[in-house]
């Protein structure tokens, strides 16, 4: 099997059907905890293959936005 097969042909979705949204929380508070670590203010957030997008919901709640 090709690799890509896996996320194209719906093997991943069967086996993933939440694309993985109770992981948003945890990793959404690492991320704030590094950006509070490091005394940034991001003017952008991009993720790459971001499934159905919780952590970047989550973001957006804690980061200001101008």
């Amino acid at each position: 099997m090709v690799m890509a097969d896996f996320y194209t042909g719906g093997e991943y979705l069967k086996k993933n059907p939440d694309w993985h949204v109770d992981a948003g929380p945890w990793k959404a508070q690492g991320i704030l905890q590094m950006i509070k670590r490091n005394q940034l203010q991001p003017q952008s957030v991009c993720e790459i293959g971001c499934g159905a997008g919780e952590l970047l919901r989550i973001l957006q709640q804690h980061l200001a936005s101008d």
